[in-house]
């Protein structure tokens, strides 16, 4: 039972994260104060030039790995925020896997502390 809450505290956070990347959209669109940082433009426009086969290095800011560059390089033809969504889901498995961790590191100083009890 345990598990599910997790699993529901998990997908409630990736919920919330659409919801905060579509939210991003639409106050970048109607307000003059942009939710979307300077540098995701950079990386944008670095996926864009790799896109059309070009250097990343192109754009002058750029100073980042070429692979990041193509990562996002489905932000020239599918969606422009689809390196949020793929930052999004590399934040929740990083989670996850610090979940697991934490379980882990827990479950081991249980086990030590019951050896030590004998």
């Amino acid at each position: 039972m345990k598990w599910l809450k997790i699993r529901t505290l998990l997908l409630l956070s990736a919920i919330f994260r659409v919801i905060l990347i579509v939210y991003g959209e639409w106050q970048d669109t109607h307000m003059e104060v942009r939710y979307t940082d300077v540098d995701y433009l950079v990386f944008s426009d670095a996926a864009s030039l790799m896109a059309n086969g070009e250097s990343p290095y192109k754009r002058t800011t750029y100073r980042y790995s070429p692979l990041l560059a193509f990562l996002l390089t489905p932000n020239s033809f599918i969606h422009r925020s689809w390196g949020k969504f793929i930052f999004s889901a590399a934040g929740k498995v990083k989670k996850f896997q610090t979940l697991n961790w934490f379980t882990v590191v827990l479950l081991i100083g249980f086990w030590f502390r019951k050896l030590g009890s004998f």
